[in-house]
């Protein structure tokens, strides 16, 4: 049994905290999802189908004989596409309750990147390319450890129910 007193007023000034933290939360999801949209097939591409890479790390190993050369695009390209997924490891189980398993988090990212890959294939919008959906995966699998951490259980405890 809770006792009502002068803690009234504390437990109103939580619960504004915990909307503002939910508004919070859903419109930074809301932005990413647009940027992540615009960022992988919002772009404009040549329009043209550039072909695929279905040789696991031929890519990335590409990119790590660059970075002698043009460190800057090489390193950019191995981060960039691990830090564009990894906010999805990281919002997917704090919204949808359904998701709190790994392989659940890892099967709808896995999901959306194979969609985002083959759109990006068809409308000449990039190439498909397996070494992204692998870079991928690294940032959401990074996501989700994050989402793992005591204060972002605690935010995502105010989405449950």
């Amino acid at each position: 049994q809770m006792i009502l007193n002068s803690g009234d007023a504390s437990m109103k000034k939580d619960s504004a905290w915990i909307k503002y933290i939910k508004i919070f939360v859903l419109v930074s999801f809301a932005i990413y999802i647009i940027a992540f949209g615009y960022l992988t097939i919002g772009k404009t591409g040549n329009n043209q189908i550039d072909g695929a890479n279905l040789v696991p790390f031929r890519t990335i190993m590409s990119y790590v004989r660059l970075i002698d050369i043009i460190p800057f695009i090489a390193i950019s390209n191995l981060i960039g596409n691990i830090l564009l997924t990894l906010p999805l490891g990281l919002y997917l189980p704090i919204l949808f309750t359904n998701l709190r398993k790994c392989w659940k988090t890892s099967l709808v990212g896995f999901a959306i990147i194979l969609f985002v890959e083959v759109i990006q294939f068809l409308f000449g919008r990039g190439s498909f390319d397996i070494d992204d959906i692998i870079l991928n995966m690294v940032g959401i699998s990074i996501g989700y450890v994050i989402w793992k951490l005591k204060p972002i259980q605690w935010v995502a405890s105010i989405f449950q129910g």
